[in-house]
């Protein structure tokens, strides 16, 4: 309860900047040299790139959030289906489908996808969940099917280079590090974890490196894996 209530006060407080921020005219930009576009069309491209995606290709999107990523590649690929406990999708697009449902608990059918990616997700996944979660991605993919768990962080601090990037006020600044440093709920999850997951699941497995191109390459990684 108290730490609800210190979250709610950094939010206040981090509103209260916001309007600060615009009386004063002060650059509020989040961009780190890329703006939003440039920064989705990279993410999107990896996921193309890494998987190997074909036209036809029926794809899961799981921890869609806004739909941000599912909305691009529907572009190209239209058989796309976006999972989120959550209903927060900004273009109500009738390019893909968008299914509410939680992660540990998919509403899907046992071997109804080969190919399912997840972006920016399970640092959200305490080691319990992140368990709940293989087993789940063992049931729901089909055989040889392939599952992309991206921008993983391998960096507790990485937010730090973060902040020092952003183009804001200083309160600003000083508010993003309390917040992301002792309020914000992630977890990191080393790559020998993974792999005994992948292992004990019955996938096979490769890591690969974000692109360089993004503003957290440093401290981000990918796992592909391949149901056996």
């Amino acid at each position: 309860m108290k730490e609800k209530i210190k979250v709610k006060v950094i939010k206040l407080i981090w509103l209260f900047s916001n309007k600060v921020s615009k009386k004063l005219k002060i650059s509020n930009n989040n961009s780190h040299g890329l703006d939003n576009t440039d920064y989705d069309q990279y993410i999107a491209k990896e996921v193309i790139d890494i998987l190997h995606l074909e036209p036809n290709q029926k794809i899961l999107d799981i921890g869609c959030g806004k739909g941000i990523i599912a909305d691009i590649l529907s572009e190209k690929y239209m058989k796309i289906v976006g999972i989120d406990f959550v209903n927060n999708i900004l273009n109500k697009s009738k390019k893909y489908n968008f299914i509410q449902s939680n992660c540990l608990n998919l509403c899907l059918k046992n071997n109804s996808y080969s190919t399912v990616f997840s972006y920016s997700m399970i640092h959200y996944l305490s080691k319990d969940m992140l368990k709940t979660f293989f087993n789940e991605l063992k049931r729901i993919v089909k055989p040889n099917g392939k599952v992309l768990l991206a921008e993983i962080p391998e960096k507790k601090k990485y937010f730090n280079k973060y902040i020092y990037a952003v183009k804001c006020n200083v309160l600003k600044k000083i508010l993003m590090y309390i917040y992301l440093n002792f309020f914000y709920q992630y977890f990191i999850h080393k790559k020998e974890d993974l792999i005994s997951l992948a292992n004990e699941f019955g996938f096979s497995f490769k890591f690969f490196k974000q692109d360089s191109n993004l503003p957290y390459s440093y401290a981000m990684y990918h796992i592909l894996l391949e149901k056996k």
